[in-house]
């Protein structure tokens, strides 16, 4: 069994379509060429971008933060300049209703909100995309574990303080049960991480991280799901300990049997093919089919 970096976003990406999985990384080792760019995707990049430098210019008291997001959600959403965020291309394919004018507007509108929403907001934030490379081992393997965290804050419920991470999401929304974030893996692995030493001292440094990590062990540990889809809309996602953690490490650890066996199937419900990057006959054209296919020709007329 070799060594494998698990990130949280091929976690993701394996549970909607281990297909789109497989061919991401051969997109990323360079061994297939760049897809097509959703419009949706796209924007979704530059919003989490413009947020992040709202969020930080915000804590630091910065009169010109709401100022700045803007200009840089401008800056990026144009084609010439949204290379710029990593891997992040100008759009190829437009999703019905959405064109570049009507999201730049949508993406003003939402950083408005949000800095509404941040004048309200008394968490106290720890930190913003967090980045975390942590060693974990499966049968007698070490492995690394890979993320990073939108938002950490630090908040209270009925007086006593609780770690929040928290993740921006401004495209389709969870699903019709929003309860089902209960068991979204990728809440349960970033608590975890949070549980870790080496989590706190790789991102503040030995000396302020040691103290956070004694400071915030006994923490609860709750996720947060952020929708700017049309808003901002705060989802949670439930508290997370010792059981949540087992389960967590229970998928993992079949992921990466399955990645190991080379095991990439095909998503069996569809239900990401319509704005699947590489549905353009990567997988056998089979991804779209035509809109009327198996529709019965209609009848000829009789004269």
């Amino acid at each position: 069994m070799s060594p494998t970096q698990v990130r949280q976003s091929d976690l993701s990406s394996y549970s909607r379509c281990a297909q789109q999985k497989k061919l991401n990384d051969q997109v990323r080792d360079g061994d297939l060429g760049r897809p097509e760019v959703l419009s949706m995707t796209a924007y979704g990049s530059v919003m989490h971008h413009a947020i992040h430098v709202l969020e930080k210019l915000n804590f630091e008291k910065r009169p010109d933060a709401l100022e700045k997001a803007h200009s840089t959600f401008d800056y990026y959403w144009d084609p010439a300049n949204i290379s710029g965020i990593p891997e992040t291309y100008p759009v190829t394919i437009w999703a019905a209703r959405q064109t570049w004018a009507g999201m730049k507007r949508k993406g003003h509108q939402t950083i408005d909100l949000y800095a509404k929403y941040l004048e309200g907001d008394v968490s106290k934030l720890l930190g913003l995309e967090v980045e975390f490379n942590l060693p974990f081992w499966l049968d007698g393997e070490q492995h690394t574990l890979h993320g990073t965290m939108d938002r950490l804050s630090l908040r209270k419920l009925s007086g006593q303080p609780f770690l929040n991470i928290e993740d921006f999401k401004s495209g389709k929304d969870y699903g019709p049960r929003i309860g089902d974030l209960r068991w979204n893996v990728q809440f349960t692995l970033y608590s975890w991480a949070t549980t870790q030493e080496k989590f706190w001292t790789d991102a503040w440094g030995q000396e302020e991280g040691e103290q956070l990590f004694a400071r915030f062990l006994v923490l609860a540990r709750r996720g947060t799901w952020i929708s700017l889809k049309s808003g901002v809309d705060r989802q949670d996602a439930g508290w997370r300990g010792p059981q949540d953690y087992a389960r967590g490490w229970a998928a993992v650890r079949g992921y990466v049997k399955a990645v190991q066996a080379d095991i990439y199937p095909l998503s069996l419900t569809g239900a990401v093919c319509f704005y699947c990057p590489f549905r353009e006959g990567i997988c056998g054209g089979v991804a779209v089919p035509d809109e009327d296919h198996g529709r019965p020709e209609p009848r000829p007329v009789k004269a």
